[in-house]
């Protein structure tokens, strides 16, 4: 396949005016779609960033070359992703943070998006479990865990309600082994997994709680997990916008090369 036949004898621009067309189209996809997620819904914005990677897939694609598929495709990944992780930062770092509390507390303080606890400890060994299986385009399963643990006062028992859940989605962290640790607010579109892993904790372990469940992830430093957030944020997406520029490069050097053997 030589140069020429991929863009169609002079009916797609240049592929230089290809890869900046796909590029620049990938950035406003990300300048709508990660603010909608950030600021409004995680899944209203995954509807967009799919409607809008179909546009740029098929609109794209008429106007600069199949190469817009690739860059729609990408786009929808970067996008949706990317504003999960950019939410998660912004959800840990804009929202109020409350310092000396004591886990008893946390229900009169819900506007917050961080505790910096006194007190409480997870307890593991009382928690409980829900898997998730998302079915794959190939058939198979894509199986996610999420997981909870009461945290609890030491002089706490079983005939007591439990004041706070330590939450963590695909695996437990060591930080639950910690006291008095650092409890960010969880991911909203996480609960609904998470209140069925209470609902399995009762169930194992004869638990007693508040109606209002409070679900936290529990770290311990609030500066560590602050940069950690902002990092997976910034790499992912980074990460995947230079994966357009090398995947396109290598279709670039791919169709000039074809071109000089065919010419030869």
């Amino acid at each position: 396949m030589s140069k020429k036949n991929v863009q169609g004898e002079d009916e797609f621009p240049s592929w230089p005016k290809q890869i900046l067309a796909g590029f620049v189209l990938m950035l406003v996809h990300q300048a709508i779609v990660i603010p909608i997620a950030v600021f409004y819904s995680q899944m209203a914005a995954f509807g967009i960033a799919l409607l809008l990677g179909l546009f740029v897939i098929i609109g794209g694609s008429m106007w600069f070359g199949p190469s817009m598929i690739y860059a729609g495709i990408l786009a929808i990944a970067v996008s949706g992703t990317g504003g999960m992780f950019v939410y998660e930062y912004h959800l840990a770092a804009q929202g109020p943070v409350i310092k000396n509390i004591s886990i008893s507390e946390v229900h009169q303080h819900q506007e917050a998006k961080c505790w910096l606890f006194v007190d409480g400890q997870p307890r593991s060994e009382l928690g409980g479990s829900s898997v998730v299986r998302t079915r794959n385009k190939d058939g198979g399963y894509t199986t996610t865990s999420y997981y909870v643990a009461p945290v609890v006062l030491k002089e706490w028992s079983k005939s007591h309600k439990v004041p706070l859940w330590a939450c963590a989605k695909y695996r437990r962290p060591k930080s639950w082994k910690k006291a008095a640790g650092v409890g960010f607010a969880a991911n909203p579109i996480d609960v609904g997994h998470f209140r069925s892993a209470v609902k399995n904790a009762k169930k194992m372990h004869g638990l007693k709680t508040f109606p209002d469940l409070h679900f936290v992830n529990w770290v311990e430093s609030y500066e560590d997990e602050l940069a950690e957030r902002w990092n997976m944020a910034k790499y992912f997406v980074l990460t995947f916008n230079a994966l357009w520029f090398i995947g396109m490069g290598l279709a670039w050097l791919y169709c000039y090369f074809d071109e000089e053997d065919e010419s030869e």
